[in-house]
């Protein structure tokens, strides 16, 4: 994974520049003029002309004036390509007034390939536009078309070469239609912004332009009691802004009336400092949740915030609401308001467990301390965890034997902040983090490394002592790790020397290890849970643990939380349509110490590590992806509760017929069809989720984003499908 410094246009025309590509658009610069109009082009409208002054590249450039009663400028030119071959296509513009623009590559019936690249043109400057293709396998001709909506625009330097390095998931945003310009007030146009709200963790790119139902306003959300939910306002910049800041008015009392209790909020500002010009490219990097800080914010771009909601559990039902205050120079101060439906409806507690690995050895000292990591564990919690890997060794050797030591990280020297943080003062910490209970067992990943790997005790008495002591001190039940993904001949030998040695004579001992398919075939038998990696669960993966009397669990360590799809839908609707009983990811943080320069951009290494967290002195700093996992985790509550109260009530409904239903004449009818209907709505779920959604994904998949795991289940459609099951929920409980 690497990180840029610059806009994707740029470096394009770096590397144009350095590889010196083959031109392919004809006449790209307008130099050829024949009538007063460029040869090799064609023009949809009779005021065109070339011009001779200020050209960016070459001595002339394309002036187009829209004629009265047109609604574009479209100035287009068929090229020759070649199937299955990635392209980029670049070319520059310049609007007097305000101008909407595509800049676009399509087939001969605007069907099938049809990439576009849209935004606002600078007023009175030059903006280079940038878009980036893969031809499919039979396209041998392309239509390069630029086009405006403005009155006016200058067109120049319009280049097309061939970089096979393009792939499928480089292409531009998806953009939807482009709305009638005229639908931009004269306010956005002159302030230099636009404004707009986007759901369910639906981050964007940082050239996002939003669509009409985008900017409806006031922004809308919704909360249950009890719950987080996180709501995106973008600014979207028509001109170069500077000075761009954002607060939150009164953040501890957002209320829409007077009578109402208090509610949570923070703000946060999306990004990493490096802009991209597509969404997949963009995502790829982490998105960190920062604090908000003042930002210029260039013409063409899109900053992002993400305003956090809590509930409290007790919340009335009624709407709140968030004022958000937007400031840019020059102009006076925005209010933004966000309203927070607050249905009463209360979730089922995760059957599941919900973890993820993290173990504090990757963390510098300085960013170990005891009340850092308590930060850590709420911060897990508040992000719908329930469980946790518990990296820690207690057990010590002595000239004597073994001895357990509850107070001491023994993997650590005197002195080092993490060695007095033993497994008692962590499991402490967790329980007062909220991050542990409910039945939800710790992963206990003891040992070192070498001959007996992690995870692997060396006396079955340090064992028994440990579950004597913790079933003394109330702890949540342990789950031994037992080597480390025995995949191999050498670590199944360790295994089997293992446990013979340590584990057989404590059948009440269970243990645990992440396990591939040769490992389950040579020692399955050996462990109690099975963590499967996510594309190794399917059917029969699921009814071999059922057979054999396992615990199915699973987890993912190559994904690092770009894509919000994956973390809210691996979370939610996967993990309830599998039922499998425990999903962990790999890492809540790992390797490497991040930080901004002196200008406030974030610099990832390039042999970064999995993570998704970062740890600062003031806390740690999440991500979308983070976000995500929260939501996929509301999901996946929501599903098992509704299921729960459908199956109570399903005798019920079932003695109302058709007819009854369909009158509404009752309370008793309209509870009936609310009940069918919540049935239809988990069938819809089934239905759009398969169980093995990963099983063809590349090994590397991390770097694969034309990958889609489950083409039905989209952010949207989960909100849908979650909003029509918490309205049922509503209606259920209160019977």
């Amino acid at each position: 994974m690497r990180w840029t410094m610059s806009m994707g246009f740029v470096i394009a025309s770096c590397l144009m520049v350095a590889a010196q590509p083959i031109e392919m658009v004809t006449n790209g610069s307008f130099e050829a003029v024949e009538d007063g109009l460029p040869t090799g082009w064609r023009i949809n409208v009779d005021a065109g002309a070339v011009q001779t002054a200020d050209a960016p590249d070459g001595e002339r450039w394309l002036k187009l004036v829209k004629p009265e009663g047109a609604s574009h400028t479209l100035v287009t030119q068929r090229v020759e390509v070649k199937p299955d071959t990635g392209y980029r296509l670049r070319a520059y513009l310049r609007a007097p007034k305000a101008s909407f623009y595509k800049l676009v590559a399509y087939d001969s019936v605007l069907n099938g390939l049809a990439v576009k690249s849209t935004g606002w043109a600078v007023i009175g400057d030059w903006l280079e536009l940038a878009l980036d293709f893969r031809t499919r396998e039979t396209d041998t001709v392309v239509n390069v078309g630029l086009l405006a909506f403005g009155a006016e625009a200058h067109w120049d330097s319009v280049r097309m070469w061939e970089d096979d390095s393009v792939r499928i998931g480089d292409l531009t945003d998806p953009i939807n239609e482009l709305d009638d310009p005229s639908k931009i007030s004269h306010f956005q146009q002159h302030c230099g912004y636009l404004l707009f709200g986007r759901k369910a963790n639906d981050f964007v790119s940082a050239r996002y332009v939003p669509n009409h139902w985008d900017r409806a306003t006031p922004m809308q959300g919704a909360c249950p009691r009890g719950e987080f939910e996180t709501i995106v306002v973008g600014i979207h910049a028509t001109r170069d802004l500077e000075n761009v800041s954002a607060e939150l008015y009164d953040p501890r009392q957002h209320t829409s009336r007077p009578g109402n209790p208090p509610i949570d909020a923070e703000l946060f500002q999306v990004g990493h400092g490096h802009r991209e010009l597509n969404s997949q490219a963009y995502l790829r990097h982490p998105l960190l949740l920062l604090p908000p800080h003042e930002v210029d914010v260039p013409a063409g771009e899109t900053l992002q915030y993400a305003v956090r909601v809590h509930v409290p559990s007790d919340y009335p039902e009624r709407a709140t609401s968030v004022r958000l205050n937007l400031s840019v120079k020059d102009f006076k101060r925005r209010g933004i308001t966000i309203h927070v439906d607050v249905p009463q409806v209360t979730l089922d507690p995760a059957q599941s467990t919900y973890f993820m690995y993290y173990s504090d050895s990757y963390l510098p000292e300085e960013m170990a301390s005891g009340p850092l990591q308590a930060a850590y564990y709420r911060d897990m919690a508040e992000h719908g965890m329930n469980s946790v890997s518990l990296y820690v060794v207690p057990e010590r050797e002595t000239e004597t034997g073994f001895e357990i030591d509850l107070h001491h990280d023994v993997r650590y020297p005197p002195g080092d902040v993490r060695a007095p943080l033993g497994i008692a003062e962590r499991i402490a910490q967790m329980k007062a983090a909220g991050l542990v209970g409910g039945g939800r067992p710790l992963v206990l990943i003891s040992g070192g490394s070498g001959l007996y790997g992690w995870g692997a005790f060396r006396d079955p008495n340090s064992v028994r002592s440990l579950m004597q002591l913790g079933a003394t001190l109330g702890w949540p039940e342990l789950l031994f790790y037992m080597h480390d993904e025995p995949n191999d001949e050498a670590r199944v030998a360790g295994v089997r020397d293992t446990h013979a040695r340590v584990y057989e004579d404590i059948p009440e001992a269970r243990t645990v290890t992440a396990i591939g398919e040769y490992g389950i075939e040579q020692i399955g038998d050996l462990y109690d849970v099975w963590i499967a990696a996510i594309s190794a669960v399917d059917e029969d993966l699921i009814e071999r643990a059922r057979r054999e009397g396992k615990q199915l669990w699973a987890y993912d360590c190559r994904h690092q939380g770009q894509r919000p799809a994956f973390d809210r839908f691996v979370c939610g609707l996967w993990a309830w349509r599998t039922g499998i009983k425990g999903l962990g990811q790999w890492a809540y943080y790992s390797k490497e110490m991040l930080a901004p320069d002196e200008d406030g951009l974030w610099h990832v290494p390039e042999d970064w590590k999995e993570w998704y967290m970062i740890a600062s002195e003031a806390g740690p700093i999440g991500t979308v992806g983070w976000e995500a996992r929260r939501e996929g985790i509301e999901d996946y509550r929501t599903l098992i509760t509704l299921e729960r109260l459908v199956a109570e009530h399903s005798d019920f409904a079932d003695a109302h017929t058709a007819a009854d239903i369909s009158t509404y004449g009752t309370a008793a009818n309209r509870l009936a069809h609310l009940t069918k209907r919540g049935r239809e709505l988990l069938a819809e779920a089934r239905r759009i989720t398969p169980v093995d959604a990963f099983a063809e994904v590349p090994r590397d998949w991390r770097y694969v984003w034309e990958y889609d795991f489950a083409p039905e289940a989209g952010l949207r459609a989960m909100s849908d499908l979650r909003l029509e099951m918490q309205s049922i929920i509503k209606y259920l409980q209160a019977d």
